[in-house]
């Protein structure tokens, strides 16, 4: 583990911490170490798993999807003033 010379204060409510006492002491933790844990995990930046659950998400929809993609881009252009350009629709023109 490297070495432990910076400290933070944290101010929480009663209920808040009482809620980490009960979580860390699920893991054998001290609330500091779960602390340094869930900061840990959330600075590695790996947002694998929440990608992963909105892609699950948005495979399980049950949406039509029409034989000819361009009749999605003429619907979803008819939605809007103005209508997107040739670039962004994967046309060349």
């Amino acid at each position: 583990m490297a070495r432990l010379d910076a400290r933070l204060e944290l101010r929480l409510d009663k209920q808040t911490y009482e809620r980490l006492e009960r979580h860390a002491a699920k893991g054998n933790l001290s609330v500091a170490e779960l602390v340094r844990q869930v900061i840990a995990h959330e600075l590695a930046g790996d947002d694998r798993s929440w990608r992963i659950q909105v892609l699950e998400q948005g495979l399980s929809l049950d949406v039509p999807i029409p034989p000819d993609p361009g009749d999605l881009v003429r619907e979803l252009d008819a939605g809007f003033e103005t209508p997107l350009p040739a670039a962004a629709r994967g046309g060349g023109d």
